[in-house]
């Protein structure tokens, strides 16, 4: 294996590939292609089954602009079943939570994170694989959730933060700050995600600080 490849606790992934190098644990049941990850069509499907935290995203407004956000699918169903932040899906029926953030009303004054925005729930573009050390996922997830619970929703929005004067952050700041925040990495996008960039190290999810990425 190569050192930058990534155990996902059930197999090995290569983040500049893009893809797994070792086989599907569930074998033929997934495809004819041991290697796939939900048929390699991760746009428009996902794999609830298991090692499913994503970033995922959908347009702003109708324009080619994407706002980000993190989706939980967790391997532990029956962990979440009675957890308050998870929601049911009504077509797999399976428990998710989603993180992400946004203004915090029309005058577009400061940066609001939440579990399960409204907004959020929204059809979505995308799902590159968020990695972490942790090889028991309920203890990444947990990781994530006090990390958003930990930041006080003070600090300044703005659309496009790096245009603004620094302190102005967006829902793409956010997300992968929170990451960062958490030891997790993410494959960049090929999408335009602006603030993607300029993102809250783990002072500016406790406190206030500024870091670019990129």
């Amino acid at each position: 294996m190569d050192n930058k490849d990534i155990f996902k606790c059930a197999r090995w992934y290569d983040p500049q590939a893009r893809r797994f190098i070792s086989e599907d644990p569930i074998g033929l049941n997934g495809g004819i292609n041991l290697y796939a990850y939900v048929g390699n069509n991760p746009v428009n499907a996902t794999d609830p089954s298991g090692l499913e935290i994503l970033v995922q995203w959908h347009k702003v407004l109708g324009t080619n602009i994407y706002h980000s956000l993190i989706t939980i699918i967790p391997e532990n169903q029956e962990f979440y079943k009675e957890n308050s932040d998870f929601i049911t899906d009504t077509i797999t029926k399976k428990r998710y939570a989603t993180i992400g953030a946004g203004p915090n009303d029309l005058l577009l004054r400061f940066l609001k994170g939440d579990i399960n925005r409204p907004n959020d729930r929204e059809p979505h573009t995308g799902g590159n694989l968020v990695n972490f050390k942790e090889c028991n996922e309920d203890d990444y997830i947990a990781k994530l959730l006090a990390a958003s619970r930990s930041y006080s929703n003070n600090l300044r929005y703005a659309p496009f933060p790096e245009w603004a004067f620094p302190g102005h952050y967006n829902s793409n700041s956010y997300v992968n700050g929170l990451i960062m925040a958490t030891g997790g990495t993410v494959t960049k996008p090929s999408i335009a995600v602006p603030g993607g960039g300029i993102v809250l190290s783990l002072n500016g999810i406790l406190g206030h600080n500024r870091k670019r990425i990129g």
